[in-house]
């Protein structure tokens, strides 16, 4: 009988041993899968950020479409993160358990992105509506002098996200055009108020 107990307990401390050791090396192998994607993923979003801002990618951008948006920042983060996501795929898949995790991983993903692009788009939305509005009601034209709130002067612009008014002392505001159609806009032209009060 007591041979038998040493036996089992022996058996037992072999397969906690085993298991133990198997847990510990896949948990080094994760450990390390992940440290390692991180930071490539980190790397890679550095480098391509720097690469993009050496071309001016974003002047660029603004220039062509008259947008002032970050969009080195904007790939840049986008590479990092689909980096990251391969690291933690790669090391579920070390794992053996990708298919479910990976599925609820992307699914959290794409919410993700979808609260990241609604939040992104808050302020730019109205103001390209409020831009149409501007443009097609012709609320104001480049070159009339207006008054909107505390400030007066020149029509330089106006694009579909904001409308540059340039002071009598040279200095220029951005209006956004959403705010815009909020406000009475005072026109000096021989033309009546016009705006929303």
């Amino acid at each position: 009988m007591a041979n038998e107990t040493a036996g089992i307990v022996g058996e037992s401390m072999g397969y906690v041993r085993e298991l133990f050791g198997s847990f510990a090396t896949k948990a080094v192998v994760v450990v390390t899968i992940i440290l390692v994607g991180f930071i490539v993923g980190r790397i890679a979003g550095r480098v391509l950020h720097r690469a993009l801002e050496e071309i001016e990618i974003n002047r660029i951008v603004e220039k062509g479409t008259d947008l002032a948006i970050d969009l080195a920042g904007i790939l840049a983060t986008t590479v990092s993160g689909i980096v990251y996501f391969m690291t933690v795929v790669a090391a579920l898949n070390y794992l053996g358990i990708t298919p479910l995790i990976v599925n609820i991983i992307s699914v959290a993903a794409i919410v993700l992105f979808v609260v990241a692009a609604v939040l992104s788009f808050k302020d730019f939305l109205p103001n390209v509506m409020a831009g149409i509005s501007v443009i097609a009601n012709r609320t104001v034209n480049t070159g009339d002098r207006i008054s909107v709130g505390n400030t007066t002067g020149t029509v330089k612009n106006v694009s579909l996200t904001h409308t540059e008014v340039v002071s009598p002392s040279g200095d220029v505001y951005v209006i956004p055009n959403a705010s815009l159609v909020r406000m009475v806009v005072r026109r000096r032209r021989g033309s009546q108020r016009r705006g929303k009060g």
